[in-house]
C-alpha cells in the first residue's frame, strides 16, 4: 500500500498481527514482497474463520487472557475444534508471537 502512494490499510487480523503488518509496511523493496506474503499468510489463516471471534481467540492465546475470547450477540467465540483448527495453522507463529 505504502509502495502504491497510500496512507495505510484497515484490517481486523492486524490487531494480532501488527508487528507483522509494521515490518511489511515499513520494509525496503527487496524485503516487501517476502513481508508482506508473511502478513497474506496470516491473514488468510485467520480469515478462514469468523474474523472477529478467531482474532480474539489470537489475543486471548497471546496475552494468556481468556476474557479476550468474550462476545455479546450476536457474535459467539470460535468452539473448540475451530481453536484448534486456527491454532494449528498459525503454530510457529504462535510460538514466536508469545511473551516470553
Amino acid at each position: 500500500a505504502r509502495r502504491a502512494g497510500l496512507a495505510g490499510c484497515i484490517s481486523a487480523s492486524a490487531n494480532v498481527t501488527a508487528p507483522e503488518a509494521q515490518a511489511a509496511w515499513s520494509a525496503n523493496d527487496a524485503e516487501a514482497p517476502e513481508r508482506q506474503a508473511r502478513v497474506a499468510e496470516l491473514r488468510n489463516a485467520v480469515s478462514a474463520f469468523p474474523i472477529i471471534a478467531a482474532t480474539r481467540a489470537v489475543q486471548a492465546r497471546i496475552s494468556g487472557d481468556d476474557r479476550w475470547e468474550r462476545t455479546l450477540p450476536p457474535l459467539v467465540p470460535l468452539d473448540d475444534e475451530q481453536k484448534k483448527a486456527l491454532f494449528a495453522k498459525l503454530d510457529s507463529w504462535l510460538a514466536a508471537a508469545a511473551p516470553a
